[in-house]
């Protein structure tokens, strides 16, 4: 089997450790040699021998020898690396495609894709690092305005063909009590901000607000939740972390209704597909999430087909570590052929 671990620019306080070597000298501290060491070394010598099929095994035999709570021994990407390539060994092994070994007889739902069309913040340069354009616009209106009249003049109806989705990132810009959003000169208290995401989305047609919210603003959270969370799908990233123990939380505090997957984010495929099974439970949606720093794995088309979750965030039509997945969509619908069904609006509230 064979997996690549992706990258993340914008990262959460909770999210599992990404190992990186620190040696300024070498790629500014971003080597990843204690990671490989880990896999070729004591992840290899647990694992050898042990039964690639059975899954939840073999991450748990890796989680207690990693022995933190956050991976830092070892390493997320160490350790994720090899949960999705024996996951793909074992697919090759049954004669599966991975979306059916992982999702069983059931996994038949293609996702509705949510492309980045403009990049900003920590993911903004000329070309975002997800795919998308980073021009210099005056505010968030600005940008949803550009954006509007980009879609009707391809010849797309707004609010049918194409509706809206915000990824706020606003631990970003949460600063002692206050969302500060500077390049509108706004400081905003928890409740202002929800009234700020509120009014975009009476103005526009935003189906889908992730991280509206920072990480630990539960009182935020709380009250966007309660304002729009009933029309609008509130997505968690850095609020949940892909973590069964903050999204059981965050379930019993009714804050957000979504949770963003990102198999890096806590750094096994067993401990992935419990986050989404438990988000499904208490009828949260998901959508299956790349990072910033992406490879060419697709793995995350296989599992927003497993997951039946019904949406995908990979990035723009740009750049062919994005494209790798959506033509791997294109391959698993050709498969699927007449069981194929795609989520489409339903998926939104």
């Amino acid at each position: 089997g064979r997996a690549a671990v992706p990258s993340g620019a914008s990262t959460g306080a909770y999210e599992a450790v990404e190992k990186r070597d620190g040696d300024k000298a070498r790629y500014m501290g971003k080597g990843v040699l204690q990671a490989v060491e880990s896999v070729n070394g004591p992840i290899s010598e647990a694992l050898l021998d042990l039964d690639a099929e059975d899954q939840e095994d073999i991450d748990a035999v890796m989680i207690d020898l990693d022995g933190t709570d956050n991976k830092a021994n070892l390493g997320a990407n160490a350790i994720l690396g090899v949960s999705l390539a024996v996951a793909k060994a074992a697919a090759d092994a049954r004669g599966l495609p991975l979306y059916r070994y992982v999702g069983g007889v059931n996994a038949h739902v293609l996702p509705v894709p949510m492309m980045n069309i403009i990049n900003g913040g920590e993911h903004a340069t000329a070309v975002g690092d997800e795919g998308g354009f980073a021009p210099n616009l005056a505010s968030t209106r600005d940008a949803l305005d550009f954006i509007m009249a980009s879609i009707e003049k391809a010849g797309f109806k707004v609010g049918d063909d194409v509706v809206l989705a915000l990824d706020c990132a606003a631990t970003e810009f949460f600063k002692n009590g206050k969302y500060e959003i500077s390049g509108e000169g706004l400081s905003l208290s928890p409740h202002e901000m929800a009234d700020y995401l509120a009014a975009l989305c009476k103005d526009y047609p935003i189906r889908s607000i992730e991280d509206g919210m920072s990480e630990d603003d539960f009182e935020g959270w709380k009250a966007l939740t309660d304002k729009i969370g009933h029309e609008v799908q509130l997505v968690g990233d850095d609020l949940f972390v892909t973590n069964p123990e903050r999204l059981s939380m965050g379930i019993g505090k009714g804050l957000a209704n979504s949770l963003l997957v990102k198999v890096n984010q806590i750094g096994t495929l067993t401990e992935t597909l419990a986050a989404v099974s438990m988000a499904h439970r208490a009828s949260y949606t998901a959508v299956m999430s790349h990072r910033s720093g992406e490879t060419e794995d697709a793995t995350i088309a296989d599992l927003a087909v497993a997951t039946n979750c019904g949406q995908i965030k990979t990035g723009s039509l740009a750049r062919s570590d994005r494209l790798a997945k959506y033509n791997q969509l294109i391959r698993i619908e050709e498969e699927l052929g007449a069981a194929a069904q795609f989520a489409g609006r339903s998926i939104f509230r």
